[in-house]
C-alpha cells in the first residue's frame, strides 16, 4: 500500500443565510482522496485523515473522525439533519485489516497515540515474532483488537454524521458535527466518501426552549434532532 501525499485544507462550502425563524443551512464537504493516508504495519492498517482525529473506543477499529462547528441564530432549536453521501470511493483493492484504537496515556494525544505505541513497539528488541499481526500475538504496551467489536463495527458502521453537541454561546447557538468519511464495508475494502451533503433546519425563538442544560456549562442536548444517514 502505498503513502500519499499531504493534501490542501478541506474544502466547504455553505448555502443558506441564517435568518431568525425557520429557516435552512446546507453545507457540502469535500475530502480529497490524497487527504487519506494510509500506513500498513503488522497490527493493521493506520489511517491518517488531514484535519482530522482517531478517537474511540480501545480495541475498536480505529476510523478518522472530523470536526465541523456551525454557527446559528441565537437560541435556535435543531429540528431535522439529513446527511447523505454524495460521491465514495474504494481506497484499497482488497480487504485489509485495521489497527485498534489504544487505550488513553499521559502524554499522548489521542490521535498520535495509537500509531505512536505501534512504532515504539517494532523496535522492541525483546520482541519475537515481529511478523506476526497482533491479533494473533499480544505485544506489552499494544491494545489488541476487540473480534466482537470488529464485527459489530463491520455490520454496522457509524454514522456518518453525528450531533455531538449543541451550545449557546452569548447570541450564537453552535452545533457541533462529527463526520465520518472513511469506512469499511462487508467486503472488507476501505471506502472514502469525498463529498458529504448535510441539510440542517432549524427554528429559532426569543428565548432558549425548555432543554436538560449540561452541569456547569450552557450546553443543550439536541433531543429533538432527527439525523438521517444515507447508507452507501
Amino acid at each position: 500500500m502505498k503513502g500519499l501525499s499531504m493534501a490542501a485544507k478541506l474544502k466547504y462550502r455553505i448555502t443558506g443565510k441564517p435568518t431568525l425563524g425557520k429557516g435552512r443551512l446546507a453545507v457540502a464537504l469535500f475530502f480529497e482522496p490524497k487527504s487519506l493516508r494510509m500506513t500498513e504495519t503488522p497490527f493493521g492498517v493506520i489511517f491518517d485523515l488531514d484535519e482530522s482525529y482517531t478517537v474511540g473506543e480501545p480495541g475498536t477499529p480505529g476510523f478518522p473522525m472530523h470536526l465541523i462547528r456551525l454557527a446559528l441564530p441565537a437560541f435556535s432549536d435543531v429540528t431535522n439533519i439529513k446527511a447523505t453521501a454524495v460521491k465514495t470511493l474504494n481506497v484499497t483493492e482488497k480487504p485489509v485489516f485495521v489497527a485498534p484504537i489504544q487505550e488513553p496515556q499521559p502524554g499522548f494525544p489521542p490521535q498520535d497515540k495509537s500509531k505512536s505505541l505501534i512504532k515504539k513497539s517494532l523496535y522492541d528488541g525483546k520482541r519475537k515474532g515481529i511478523d506476526k499481526p497482533s491479533y494473533v500475538q499480544k505485544i506489552q504496551g499494544v491494545t489488541s483488537p476487540d473480534l466482537k467489536k470488529y464485527q459489530r463495527a463491520l455490520a454496522i458502521p457509524a454514522q456518518l454524521v453525528r450531533v455531538s453537541n449543541i451550545e449557546h454561546r452569548g447570541v450564537a447557538t453552535v452545533l457541533t458535527l462529527e463526520i465520518n468519511p472513511v469506512k469499511q464495508n462487508k467486503s472488507g475494502l476501505i471506502e472514502l466518501t469525498t463529498e458529504v451533503k448535510i441539510e440542517i433546519e432549524y427554528e429559532s425563538t426569543s428565548v432558549p426552549k425548555a432543554t436538560e442544560p449540561v452541569i456547569g456549562s450552557r450546553h443543550f442536548k439536541p433531543a429533538r434532532t432527527k439525523l438521517e444517514s444515507t447508507k452507501i
